[in-house]
């Protein structure tokens, strides 16, 4: 039994904050995620639960390999492996990452620390892991750079604390990001990044023709001096899901436990893989090919936009599937009754109730929904009367089960926002899979120029609810937003090569945001990761509501997950970090983003511990780097109550409410108590402990998601309107 099953009994199964652009901890499974857990969880653990149970500290770096990828390609492949290799196992626990440690090469890693910074963070969050009463750690690695650095902590923390500590470097696993590792395994892990952000070999070899030329000395004279990686080429004869397959099978088995590794699909004539699906097949007047694996443009529409009878008289003429045959989409008939079909509803026949924001928003927000789960959401496009979406699917969820969920969600909300009961939808929707580079680009620029050619936008920045005009999408190269995981903004700076930030228009005036949290106690009824989720989420809200010209200059720094919270010690499932190492983290963060040439920093901070180290670290940054730096803070409601916003400082019913809005399967209601301290805190020390049994400073009992709602679309109003004010 995993140490958390009687919890996870009480929830659904958990899909993240339902913005995903940018509400994102790390990719981890739900069950196993130290965040989602709240204290009381982890105090109610029994000895023996605690003593057979490893805790997992992954340890990502930035970094340009040599392998034509994004920075932050080494938690993508990372994060995945350990998420694949930890659903087969019991008694494991996954923190968030570690993101800030050694980065020794200044033309090809990034966002790095000094060595006694790395080492002490490293430290710091082992320690708090044992104050929760764990005694098994695994240090899971995929940095090269961090390899040695794992080891000394791992040795020391076991000499010093007793901790039974492992190091897992992925380079161990058949991969390595290693510039100076044998071919093959440098080969595997480019293989894996490309499968998982759907990168394809040419968008890659295009990175590498914009990368600088390798730099490497010394390489066989220990540790070598790799200033700028040698460049590998893709090796297109590799499959990256296979790769990733075997990975986690190996980890999984090294922790102890098989991981769930998919069958192997049979082979047809020709030895080409036979996968599982539909195949062709048809549900009303179009055909469909509907297989896992896939890119597909989708297109669906809205019940009036193109009578039935027009298209049977189409399919008539053309002799196309009126007997009951399929004709695949790529047979001239289909062509043509494709284009009648766009033809006929961009001139904006039916109601159009699409034009309506608050239903156009509705159907963006289910697109979003499952973005980086079910499918990759690649592009898309909410028309008047109709909408175009560009996916990548995964295994396990077939097209017509993803657009009816779409459809079926916006159908309720619709007509309940329209006072109707009729159809909204029509039965049937389009469907097209890729086949190639350049069929995808069309793809691409057909849906993000749709408003432009029906004459409802002069550009396609200006369409409102497409991925066009979506803050952050603009400037990025499709290579670098295909296939990539929601989790990650498209403004997220690690999403980004070498050569696309250096290539950033006015880097000096644009604004870059870190976000700061914090993973502590939070009462009986919300995990522990609150302040770090409620950033993300007010993040998420935030970005959509800044002008496409303001989205343009702003960016997303790596979150500083850790924070200071020793205030809550005592209560288990904390993690706290030094001051020491927050000041020093937030000023190499600010340092590394002065280097790439930005002049203008806020940190978004959502918990009150870390705000003393942040304000005299920001003065730091302004004095020694130049820069202008400053904090973004999200407002209090005015609806709540004077008592409320005096003494409900942690956990009350502002936390509580903003959590049932953005995270709901993580609030436990039933838990929810109201506690108040005994005396103003202010200007005193205090132990949370000192003040509070349940860890609630607040009447957490007072929250609803309606308040939630309202107030995270208020707070994150007021952000958009501070970040545009410092543009």
């Amino acid at each position: 039994m995993r140490p958390f099953s009687n919890f996870i009994a009480y929830r659904r199964a958990f899909h993240f904050l339902h913005h995903m652009g940018t509400s994102w901890l790390a990719n981890a499974h739900h069950e196993n995620f130290w965040p989602h857990h709240s204290w009381p969880e982890f105090a109610a653990l029994s000895d023996d639960a605690r003593a057979r149970t490893s805790v997992v500290l992954p340890v990502h770096g930035f970094a340009d390999h040599g392998l034509g990828l994004p920075l932050d390609a080494e938690e993508v492949v990372g994060s995945e492996i350990l998420k694949r290799a930890a659903m087969g196992c019991d008694s494991l626990l996954v923190l968030p990452p570690l993101r800030f440690a050694l980065a020794p090469y200044q033309r090809s890693t990034f966002f790095g620390v000094d060595a006694d910074t790395a080492y002490d963070h490293m430290r710091e969050i082992v320690k708090s892991v044992k104050s929760a009463g764990f005694a098994k750690i695994i240090f899971f690695n995929t940095s090269p750079w961090n390899e040695e650095l794992a080891a000394t902590v791992a040795l020391d923390t076991h000499v010093e604390w007793g901790m039974e500590t492992r190091v897992v470097n992925v380079s161990k696993l058949g991969m390595s990001f290693h510039p100076g590792a044998p071919i093959p395994a440098r080969a595997n892990a480019q293989a894996a990044a490309m499968h998982l952000l759907g990168l394809s070999a040419a968008g890659v070899r295009a990175n590498l023709e914009r990368a600088g030329r390798g730099d490497v000395r010394d390489a066989d004279f220990r540790p070598g001096n790799f200033q700028q990686p040698e460049l590998l080429a893709p090796d297109e004869s590799l499959d990256g899901e296979t790769i990733l397959a075997a990975v986690a099978a190996h980890f999984s088995q090294a922790l102890g436990a098989r991981a769930s590794r998919p069958p192997k699909p049979p082979k047809q004539a020709g030895g080409t893989p036979a996968l599982p699906g539909k195949g062709w097949h048809s549900r009303d007047y179009l055909p469909h090919f509907d297989q896992p694996g896939l890119v597909q443009s989708i297109t669906f529409r809205l019940h009036d936009s193109v009578p039935a009878k027009v298209v049977e008289q189409w399919r008539i003429e053309l002799d196309c599937g009126d007997d009951g045959t399929v004709v695949p989409s790529d047979d001239p008939r289909s062509v043509e009754l494709r284009k009648r079909i766009a033809e006929y509803e961009d001139a904006g026949h039916g109601a159009c109730h699409l034009r309506d924001a608050s239903i156009a928003e509705l159907v963006e927000n289910a697109l979003l929904h499952f973005d980086g789960e079910r499918y990759a959401l690649l592009e898309w496009c909410v028309m008047p009367n109709h909408v175009h979406v560009l996916i990548a699917t995964r295994e396990g969820h077939t097209v017509s089960d993803i657009v009816h969920s779409w459809k079926s969600f916006v159908a309720k909300k619709a007509n309940a926002i329209l006072g109707d009961q009729g159809a909204f939808w029509m039965p049937d929707y389009h469907d097209r899979y890729v086949r190639d580079e350049g069929h995808l680009a069309g793809i691409r620029e057909y849906i993000r120029n749709n408003p432009v050619k029906a004459g409802l936008a002069k550009t396609a920045q200006e369409w409102k609810f497409g991925s066009a005009g979506h803050p952050g999408s603009a400037g990025v190269p499709p290579a670098q937003t295909s296939g990539r995981d929601a989790r990650a903004p498209r403004n997220y700076l690690p999403a980004f090569t070498p050569a696309e930030i250096d290539s950033l228009p006015d880097k000096h005036n644009a604004l870059v945001i870190i976000p700061a949290g914090a993973i502590e106690q939070h009462g009986p009824h919300l995990p522990v990761g609150v302040d770090a989720i409620l950033g993300q989420a007010l993040l998420a809200g935030t970005l959509p509501k800044l002008s496409a010209e303001a989205a343009r200059r702003v960016f997303v720094a790596p979150p500083v997950t850790f924070g200071k919270s020793n205030e809550h010690d005592g209560f288990p499932g904390t993690i706290t970090i030094s001051a020491r190492t927050l000041r020093r983290v937030l000023y190499e963060v600010a340092a590394e983003l002065c280097s790439m040439g930005f002049g203008r920093i806020a940190i978004l901070n959502t918990h009150g511990g870390n705000s003393p180290v942040i304000v005299y670290t920001l003065r730091e940054i302004q004095s020694t780097l130049g820069m202008r730096a400053g904090m973004l803070k999200a407002p209090l409601s005015l609806e709540l109550s004077d008592h409320e916003a005096r003494n409900g400082i942690h956990a009350g019913e502002w936390e509580t409410a903003l959590m049932l809005a953005c995270a709901p399967e993580l609030v436990r209601m039933d838990k929810a108590v109201r506690e108040c301290p005994a005396r103003p805190l202010d200007s005193v020390a205090w132990m949370t402990r000192d003040v509070s049994q349940s860890g609630v400073m607040g009447d957490a009992t007072a929250a609803t998601a309606e308040k939630g709602r309202a107030w995270m679309d208020a707070a994150s109003k007021a952000l958009a309107a501070q970040i545009s004010r410092l543009l």
